[in-house]
């Protein structure tokens, strides 16, 4: 009875223990269920998903291998424009170098000086820096000529003597050129023996074969006009055998460094230039046309 009731007794706890741990069973299965979801359907557990760490470490390699491509890229660029500068300033300073290279090159050398002369001959022509008659000519070493309006100076100006050939010396900038130039007036001595006798006959007759030629006459003055230095007269120049004088001359002539004054009725040898002939009105109102001289010496007998 013992082992009966004892049997009984095991019975009773282990179903009572079975329907226990089934009813535990049921439990968990529900509440998994509850929290799975579909997961609980299938009848299976599942697993807690982990950080893939070989993915993640292969995708920041990417995301920085690209960052890196990137900067490197744009350091390429910088540089780049950085050499493109360089190379165009590179490029630009052998031309600049060459233009300051062509600029020095095509800056010419004075080498010499060349002077002319084309003004007047005259006895008392000044000969200086202020005779516009002085031509200067500048040389240089690329082959121009230049003309030099001003800066040069007559290192020893002096006044033109009659009959005289005088040189000077012309400087510009460091450059120096003799000048020689041969006054053309001559001396009263040798102007007076360079005059011909000529009839008045002759210069009345054919002018022209006469004009400019040296003359030189002896005669009566018959009438005076002053004007400042400035003396007009009318002269005849041919002697009868009574002592008149006849054939009228008009002469003109500059009175400026003579020591007295020519009056009416002086008997005087001029010497001059022959001008033609000279046509002006009498005081009865006539035309009258006779020779005329400009005198250059008028010596009083």
């Amino acid at each position: 009875m013992q082992n009966s009731a004892d049997t009984q007794g095991n019975m009773n706890v282990q179903s009572n223990t079975g329907t226990q741990q089934d009813s535990m069973n049921t439990q968990n299965k529900t509440d998994f269920q509850s929290s799975t979801g579909s997961y609980g359907n299938l009848g299976m557990m599942p697993k807690q998903q982990k950080p893939n760490k070989k993915k993640k470490g292969c995708l920041t390699a990417v995301v920085a291998f690209a960052a890196l491509l990137i900067v490197v890229g744009i350091a390429g660029s910088v540089t780049g424009r950085k050499s493109s500068k360089t190379d165009s300033a590179a490029s630009d300073t052998p031309a600049a170098s060459s233009t300051a290279a062509k600029s020095e090159k095509a800056e010419p050398v004075l080498e010499s000086i060349e002077v002319s002369y084309a003004g007047s001959t005259k006895e008392g022509t000044m000969i200086d820096a202020g005779n516009t008659g002085i031509l200067v000519t500048a040389k240089y070493s690329d082959g121009t000529e230049k003309t030099v309006d001003s800066g040069w100076t007559v290192d020893n100006a002096a006044a033109l003597e009659a009959e005289q050939t005088q040189d000077f010396t012309v400087s510009y900038n460091g450059k120096s050129s003799s000048l020689q130039i041969t006054c053309t007036t001559l001396t009263p001595d040798t102007f007076k023996a360079q005059c011909q006798d000529i009839s008045y006959e002759d210069l009345s007759r054919n002018p022209d074969s006469y004009t400019g030629q040296l003359i030189k006459f002896t005669g009566k003055i018959i009438q005076v006009q002053e004007s400042g230095t400035d003396a007009v007269y009318r002269i005849n120049v041919t002697e009868d055998q009574y002592g008149l004088w006849d054939d009228t001359i008009y002469v003109a002539y500059s009175t400026a460094g003579t020591s007295s004054r020519l009056l009416e009725d002086d008997i005087v040898t001029l010497y001059g230039t022959y001008c033609g002939l000279y046509t002006y009105t009498s005081i009865f109102g006539a035309s009258v046309t006779i020779p005329s001289v400009a005198a250059q010496y008028i010596d009083l007998n």
